[in-house]
């Protein structure tokens, strides 16, 4: 178990959100691209404004894929088709574009998450291993496999402090669920994902679980996943977000996933998924394919949108959560330097009759400082 405030050990890499520096004027967008973006499809469409950094903004002339919204154009970044027809949809969007300065940053930042948790071996729950539900886990653990199947899990934490469960490899079947109690956060670090179905935290808060998934050659399937919470992945992992699981509703709409997607490989949200949260992937590119529907913004390097894929923003830029400020702020202190210890004393060097020598130097002060070299420079 690990306080708020405490120290923790291991370091990982995630983004965080620095200030927008947008030319004296804070914009609300709904996407925001460093090197373009491009609809590929004339049911795809943002819902709010949008920020271009470099790079173009591809669309054809009929597709009206820019809803209650403006696009802002910085230094550099531009239009790959001009509309020739003054009636067009993309006519009135490049009219009412504004260039100038907008620049919205994003920097590396270390999350703190311990190493060598206890290992307690694998587990998987079923009525065999636990008669009555939920089975429970009060401390912090590590697992070769967790399996929940189509069980119950209960993670205890109380208020102010943050549970870490570690598994190598989680399974789970789509009656497989978990549940947070007692107030606190819970932190899943994870290697290997091999589920058919999961629903996690869908009682709770989205800001007490983030899912972390360690560096692994394998893509991340999420494949039936109703989830309450907010998503890392590495460098080099791709992030595929498919199937129709129920978190709840929003706006009349069920969706997959509350929470935000804190991404460093590709990102591909499949046909038909929804989500509330943000998706932020400043080194990567976003594919929205088919129905799919985020509530909230998009941050990447590139978008791209499919199909009849849909951003319905404006959205909170909330990178920063509680869990993840804990987390930042419980960096490991230096270890303090340890004194020198003072070398043996030198041997008094030989007088030389050839050093030359002046006249008497007398010094008046109560103390009087001398500098100079070991070889009498």
């Amino acid at each position: 178990m690990k306080k708020l405030i405490s120290a923790v050990i291991a370091v990982i890499m995630l983004l965080a959100f620095a200030p927008a520096v947008i030319a004296d004027t804070d914009i609300l967008y709904s996407a925001y691209a460093k090197q373009g973006i491009e609809m590929l499809n004339s049911g795809a469409y943002i819902e709010g404004n949008v920020v271009v950094e470099s790079g173009y903004l591809d669309a054809s002339e009929w597709h009206n894929w820019l809803r209650n919204g403006i696009v802002y154009l910085n230094n550099g970044a531009s239009f790959k088709n001009i509309p020739g027809n003054t009636g067009s949809p993309l006519y009135d969007i490049y009219r009412k574009a504004v260039y100038g300065d907008f620049v919205i940053s994003h920097e590396i930042k270390y999350l703190n998450v311990p190493e060598n948790l206890e290992n307690k071996g694998s587990l998987k729950l079923d009525w065999r291993n636990s008669s009555t539900a939920p089975y429970i886990i009060d401390t912090d653990s590590h697992f070769d496999t967790l399996d929940l199947d189509n069980w119950y899990l209960q993670v205890n934490v109380p208020t102010d402090e943050i549970r870490f469960i570690e598994a190598d490899t989680l399974k789970s079947a789509p009656g497989g669920t978990l549940s947070i109690s007692g107030g606190g956060k819970v932190v899943i670090i994870v290697k290997k994902l091999n589920v058919t179905g999961a629903k996690l935290n869908l009682n709770g808060n989205s800001d007490d679980l983030l899912i972390y998934f360690k560096e692994d050659e394998d893509a991340i399937n999420f494949n039936n996943f109703a989830v309450k919470g907010h998503i890392y992945s590495p460098p080099g992992r791709k992030l595929i977000y498919d199937g129709n699981a129920n978190a709840g509703t929003y706006k009349g709409v069920n969706i997959n996933i509350f929470g935000n997607l804190y991404v460093n490989g590709e990102v591909e949200i499949k046909s038909s998924v929804t989500m509330v949260g943000n998706i932020y992937a400043p080194n990567t590119k976003v594919e929205l394919f088919g129905d799919s529907c985020i509530f909230g913004l998009v941050y990447a390097k590139n978008i791209k949108m499919y199909g009849s894929g849909k951003i319905l923003g404006p959205g909170n830029d909330n990178f920063e959560i509680d869990l993840i400020k804990a987390l930042l702020a419980n960096e490991e202190p230096e270890d303090p330097q340890e004194p020198q210890q003072p070398g043996e004393p030198q041997e008094p060097q030989p007088f030389d009759p050839n050093f030359p020598s002046g006249k008497e130097i007398k010094i008046n002060y109560p103390y009087g400082y001398l500098y100079g070299y070991s070889h009498g420079a």
